[in-house]
């Protein structure tokens, strides 16, 4: 399995009916060491005391803090998950339990960046070989998608973008050794290495507008389990 998620990116197996909370915790673990979050202001809701997440509108922790900023009908916008962390999870395993209809946005897409980078013109391969890009800080990141406590600690001390993570704007897979464009829509901030500020702004933006084109889209449409 580890070596087809390597070479696929994106792996689907239907009729996981019985796969609890725990079972999934435990299949996580096959993987590696499970992703923790540690900042205090971006921490979700999880299920049954393991450390698998809800991610939906009824989730809540503390019958307060929501998941996610979906309880309110807003698609979350493409992004990388926990982009502002140095260190970011290899893999995400998702279990389709209470799904709502396609028809009213229920659906998840994922980008083939491996493409995204593939079909860039030589000039970009090469301009943005060995340039990094800043995400928004956690703080920006639980704010942006209505976490409660990253709103109190907003309003408590003001809004910072500041981020002391970078990560590669091409990024190569350790096993495939294939190159991919990583940017975040969501959350990045700028490209660093650049001489120029303002240009590393413009060249995030024209790079996130590109790695979001609907022809490297995979759609999908969720079924239970």
């Amino acid at each position: 399995m580890l070596a087809l998620l390597d070479h696929a990116g994106l792996v689907i197996l239907g009729g996981q009916g019985r796969l609890t909370p725990a079972r999934q915790s435990e299949v996580t673990e096959w993987f590696g060491r499970p992703f923790f979050r540690d900042s205090g202001i971006d921490n979700m809701t999880m299920v049954e005391r393991t450390p698998v997440q809800i991610l939906g509108s009824e989730a809540r922790d503390q019958g307060e803090v929501p998941a996610a900023d979906v309880d309110d009908g807003r698609e979350l916008f493409p992004h990388s998950d926990v982009q502002d962390y140095q260190l970011t999870p290899n893999y995400t395993i998702l279990h389709g339990v209470e799904v709502v209809p396609s028809s009213v946005g229920g659906n998840t897409y994922w980008a083939n960046l491996y493409q995204a980078y593939d079909e860039l013109d030589a000039d970009t391969k090469k301009q943005i070989e060995g340039l990094y890009w800043m995400p928004a800080s956690t703080q920006a990141t639980a704010y942006g998608v209505g976490m409660q406590k990253a709103k109190a600690d907003v309003y408590g001390k003001g809004l910072s973008l500041d981020s002391d993570v970078r990560h590669p704007v091409v990024r190569t897979h350790p096993v495939t050794r294939r190159k991919a464009l990583w940017v975040s829509t969501a959350f990045t901030v700028r490209v660093t290495g650049l001489d120029d500020e303002l240009e590393g702004k413009r060249l995030a933006k024209r790079l996130k507008e590109y790695a979001n084109s609907e022809r490297f889209w995979y759609r999908h449409e969720w079924t239970q389990h």
